[in-house]
This record gives structure tokens, C-alpha cells and sequence, in this order.
């Protein structure tokens, strides 16, 4: 009598190489965690998307992966490291930013009552503007 054997068992599980610390925050379709990267021990941005079972990735996603691959190693735009997909859904990987966003930023000097200088909001709107150049050099 025939038998049927089990499949040859696949690779083993590979560890999870980034391990979520905190939540960052979170806005209309996704996520965000800051996390370590057990491979270089450097601290990153987890954006995890929400998806949809039925529409799948959305194109939101998609379109901010293409911009941020264009954009790519400009120093005022977050670079992207890693795109990750699998059946669990989409989560990109960012640089770590360690001074948080500029709204985080605005909110602790109001909180300590010093204020921006005028040097600080120079430098800031510089940073700003060469951003926003970098996008429309690339038609975004």
C-alpha cells in the first residue's frame, strides 16, 4: 500500500531581528515603534502598516516606499532601511531619528520655556526648504 510521506521540513525559524521597545506613534494607516536591530544593535523606526484582507497594501504605502527609495540618502529626509512583507503584513524600516519629529521638538523647548532663537528657527526652516528642493527635484 502506498504511503505519503510528510513534507522535508523547511529552514528553521529565523529570530525576529528587530525587537520593538516602545510605541512612537501612530496615524491614519499605520503604526510606529521605536526598535532595536538585533544585527547592529542600532536603535530604528518599525512603521507597521495596516492592511487590508480585502484591498491588500495600501497605496499610500506604496507610493511613500517609491518616494523615500528616490530620496534616499539625502540628509534632511529620513532615510528608508528595509521594506519587510510577509503574510503578517508591511512594516518599514526607518532610520532612528533620536530628536524625535520637529512638532516633538517645538513642544519640549515651549514646554522648558526658553523658546526657539532666531538661529534654531534659521536652521530649521533651512533644513525645511532643502527637504522640500530634494522633493521637487525628483517631480514629487
Amino acid at each position: 500500500m502506498w504511503q505519503q510521506h510528510p513534507p522535508p521540513p523547511g529552514p528553521p525559524p529565523q529570530p525576529q531581528r528587530y525587537v520593538k521597545l516602545h510605541k512612537i506613534g501612530e496615524g491614519t494607516y499605520a503604526h510606529v515603534y521605536c526598535a532595536r536591530d538585533l544585527e547592529t544593535g542600532k536603535l530604528v523606526a518599525l512603521k507597521d502598516v495596516f492592511m487590508s484582507p480585502d484591498e491588500g497594501t495600501p497605496s499610500t504605502a506604496l507610493r511613500e516606499i517609491a518616494f523615500l527609495k528616490a530620496l534616499s540618502g539625502h540628509p534632511n529626509i529620513v532615510d528608508l532601511l528595509a521594506v519587510l512583507h510577509d503574510e503578517a503584513g508591511l512594516t518599514l524600516v526607518f532610520e532612528h531619528a533620536d530628536a524625535g519629529d520637529l512638532k516633538q521638538h517645538i513642544d519640549a523647548v515651549s514646554r522648558a520655556g526658553s523658546g526657539l532663537t532666531e538661529r534654531q528657527i534659521a536652521g530649521l526652516v533651512r533644513q525645511l526648504v532643502e527637504g522640500v528642493a530634494a522633493c521637487h527635484r525628483h517631480q514629487i
